[in-house]
């Protein structure tokens, strides 16, 4: 009985981090969640903050475009975007949001 709690246990556990994983990155989904608090890791890392230089003229340019302006803006977005994620995703490393 006991080992079927255990079991029980980690399904729940492995269903959170599941739920999490669109949420978070890969560093803290598979870690060693075993391990009693508190504990640390050291790593060397790079964080990049990135700007699109130009992009409300690019944006007010494409919105005078009407529909096909939107869509030539997600093509142009969509372009360059995939060019940085798979170059970070290429070399191992996680992204952990967009913004602006």
């Amino acid at each position: 009985m006991e080992r079927g709690l255990s079991v029980s246990s980690e399904d729940e556990e492995t269903s959170k981090l599941k739920k999490m994983k669109p949420h978070a990155p890969g560093i803290v989904i598979f870690a060693d969640h075993s391990r009693p608090l508190p504990w640390s890791v050291t790593y060397h890392a790079v964080v990049m903050f990135a700007d699109i230089s130009g992009f409300t003229a690019l944006c007010e340019k494409y919105s005078t475009m009407g529909q096909s302006g939107v869509d030539q803006l997600q093509t142009t977005l969509n372009t360059y975007l995939s060019a940085l994620v798979d170059g970070i995703l290429g070399s191992d490393g996680d992204i952990l949001k967009f913004a602006g």
